[in-house]
């Protein structure tokens, strides 16, 4: 009995001695990992990047907006020296805590400075302007005044109301990688193609995101924030009602050409007879010389995306000219100048040769 006592004892001591060298262990390697030094690097005011030091591998580590489950932050990190640096894609948001996570767990957290008087993001335009839509609308714009934050969905922002059946309504695609400009100022929101297209299992199965006949409310939320932090001045909502669908190609051909006098700074016009894609419109028309030289000048939309005015930085000179038109352009169900959105796959390509580039010529008198 005297004996098995002290063979207890001895065996207590080991596995307290264990539990205490695994607690040591332990605490050591949390205390490698853990993020020290936490630094926000500025360029021009804007918060470019952010270093530390830590014992952790770049793949272990991720940087995340404050209270995001899923998606890190997109950038670049790196490690020299035992130092981190993580270079955000687009800058950090001003007044907005990120939490650097070694393998999902927060280890430490860093908040971006604000500056005084700083003006607070306007949405300037919701493409298509319109208050009546096809059926088959493929895409909407948001512009704002300024770049807003990487957010982990942008989606959590924007609401669709069918007023018509008073209930909310997902028409909106949901995308891994969201499709803003490079100044991060305008987002592309795409209508789910797999409903608008005919026999799609989408199709089917869900039908078309917006109906014909059906009143409909778009609402962005105060909340959303620009790169430097601060929200929205106020919500936003636009009202559209759906029409019929559209079912044709956009026809250059048909379009009128309103033309200026030579010598003057006049204003040329062009409409279209239908409203085309906004973006699109003022990407894929341009005028030139006869001679080749492109016509520099401001273009601008009008009457709601059904036409273009173009302004010249110099006067208009007598002579003939050519107005060149990307066969990419599209109105707003995506019909671009060469094919349908919606078309049969199995069905006979009438020009095999498409043309990449229209033109209309005219001449300024």
């Amino acid at each position: 009995m005297d004996v098995i006592r002290p063979i207890k004892i001895l065996k207590k001591i080991r596995l307290v001695l264990v539990f205490f060298c695994f607690a040591v262990f332990f605490w050591s390697c949390q205390s490698a990992i853990e993020p020290k030094n936490i630094e926000v690097l500025y360029k021009e005011g804007k918060a470019v990047a952010v270093s530390f030091n830590s014992g952790a591998g770049p793949e272990q580590l991720g940087i995340f907006l404050e209270g995001e489950k899923r998606f890190p932050v997109l950038g670049d990190l790196t490690k020299s020296r035992g130092k981190h640096t993580f270079t955000p894609v687009v800058p950090f948001s001003k007044n907005q805590t990120y939490e650097i996570r070694y393998l999902g767990e927060t280890l430490e957290s860093f908040t971006i400075r604000s500056e005084e008087n700083e003006l607070a993001p306007e949405i300037l335009n919701i493409y298509p302007t319109r208050d009546t839509v096809p059926e088959n609308l493929l895409k909407m714009y948001l512009v704002f005044s300024q770049p807003m934050q990487q957010v982990g969905n942008a989606l959590d922002f924007v609401r669709v109301f069918d007023e018509t059946k008073q209930k909310e309504v997902k028409v909106f695609l949901e995308l891994e990688s969201e499709l803003w400009n490079a100044e991060h100022n305008r987002l592309t929101l795409w209508l789910d193609p797999g409903r608008i297209k005919t026999d799609l299992i989408p199709n089917r199965e869900q039908g078309l995101p917006i109906k014909q006949g059906h009143r409909y409310r778009l609402e962005i939320d105060q909340g959303w924030r620009d790169a430097n932090g601060n929200a929205l001045k106020e919500s936003v909502s636009k009202r559209f009602y759906v029409g019929s669908r559209d079912v044709g190609k956009p026809n250059p051909k048909g379009w009128e050409i309103l033309l200026p006098k030579s010598g003057s700074k006049g204003v040329l016009k062009l409409n279209f007879g239908e409203p085309l894609d906004a973006i699109l419109a003022k990407e894929s028309i341009a005028v030139y010389s006869d001679s080749g030289e492109p016509i520099e000048g401001e273009l601008d939309l009008i009457s709601k995306e059904k036409g273009i005015k173009i302004i010249p930085v110099n006067n208009w000179k007598k002579g003939k000219y050519k107005l060149l038109i990307n066969s990419r352009l599209e109105d707003l169900s995506g019909n671009n100048l060469n094919r349908l959105f919606d078309r049969d796959v199995d069905e006979t390509v009438s020009d095999p040769s498409p043309e990449k580039v229209h033109k209309i010529s005219f001449r300024i008198e």
